[in-house]
């Protein structure tokens, strides 16, 4: 069973502030805070924005790390929420279709949800916005605005729901508090909750351990990366580190699919700042990798900029459960330790394999 915290920080009205969201309710004065006031409980991801002036703070209820309402004048009104979950969180396409089915929608096969998606810029990360428009179970007219952002920590969704005409007229603004939005990460994660906080595990994917069923697989790794200790969602780590600069080689394991080779490509290609693709880009942006035991697919990115950060990642199905290999950090680096992150996974042999 695997847990995440999440700690947020919020801004106030119309000027950037960090403050700490409190464990029982939003805070209603913006307040100064860089970590946790229980320092016993590690800082996994803050989150820093500007609030729009017309959304007022609310209870955060269960599941969500923040909250917000918007009412109109003639009191029309939309709720905003803010979620993180570990891994793929049921795949994009479920979670549209369930969002779809709350507007009186009916469901949409994979190969859609790319013509259903708008690239929006979520504090600087490449997210995509659903908007469906249909009926509220009371029969009004209602609208879901919720944007997906695939991080290293998480799945994050930003969602707006409410009466139709107040979230086409709140869109424009919903946009630029995505935009507002800044991440920081802190230290390591510790198991746990904060208090009050519902158990997350069913949304969760066990991840493979040495100890468990999965196993480990067998590689050889090469002689210039440094092994790191592996955090709550990587089976091992490696780093690389020349005169400042670093990347990161990670190994983890999922059951299933993970949502399907092109959410998992799209979710690396959010992390280097690039749109996502459709299925019917996809032949072209992966190729085939050959293993000891098994074929994966490979995938290189390249942030836009040329400079800032690459990706290559590997995705192999295996006995019901899915392995990724991934190479994440300088591009220069990246690019000089390609062969040698290729040799490696040509290596690893999986657990249970011929």
């Amino acid at each position: 069973m695997l847990f995440f915290v999440f700690a947020f920080v919020g801004c106030g009205r119309g000027e950037p502030q960090v403050y700490q969201i409190p464990k029982a309710s939003p805070a209603t004065t913006p307040h100064d805070h860089s970590a946790m006031a229980d320092r016993s409980t590690p800082v996994q991801t803050q989150l820093h924005w500007t609030l729009p002036v017309s959304w007022h703070e609310t209870a955060r209820g269960e599941m969500r790390l923040a909250s917000f309402s918007v009412k109109s004048e003639n009191g029309q009104t939309a709720d905003v929420s803010i979620i993180a979950l570990p891994g793929m969180a049921g795949g994009d396409v479920n979670n549209v279709n369930r969002w779809r089915g709350q507007v009186g929608l009916s469901p949409i096969a994979e190969e859609e949800l790319a013509k259903l998606a708008e690239l929006v810029d979520v504090g600087g990360f490449a997210g995509v916005l659903f908007d469906q428009a249909g009926m509220a179970a009371s029969g009004d007219a209602a609208r879901v605005l919720a944007t997906i952002l695939h991080r290293a920590d998480a799945a994050w969704f930003f969602k707006m729901t409410g009466d139709a005409e107040l979230v086409v007229k709140q869109k424009p603004v919903f946009i630029e508090f995505l935009k507002s939005l800044k991440f920081a990460t802190g230290t390591e994660l510790q198991p746990g909750l904060p208090a009050g906080h519902p158990p997350i595990q069913a949304a969760i994917p066990a991840m493979a351990t040495e100890s468990d069923s999965a196993g480990k697989p067998q590689w050889q790794v090469p002689a210039d990366w440094t092994k790191e200790p592996a955090t709550q969602m990587l089976l091992a780590k490696f780093s690389i580190n020349d005169q400042g600069v670093k990347a990161e080689i990670t190994v983890s394991s999922f059951p299933g699919d993970v949502g399907g080779l092109l959410a998992n490509v799209n979710r690396w290609r959010g992390q280097v700042h690039l749109p996502p693709i459709d299925e019917s880009q996809l032949a072209n942006a992966v190729k085939s990798i050959r293993m000891q035991s098994e074929e994966g697919t490979l995938v290189e990115l390249e942030n836009p900029d040329g400079k800032s950060a690459s990706l290559i990642g590997v995705a192999v199905p295996h006995n019901g459960r899915t392995w990724f290999f991934k190479m994440f950090g300088d591009a220069k680096l990246v690019a000089r330790e390609k062969d040698n992150f290729v040799k490696f996974v040509q290596t690893v042999k999986l657990p249970n394999a011929p």
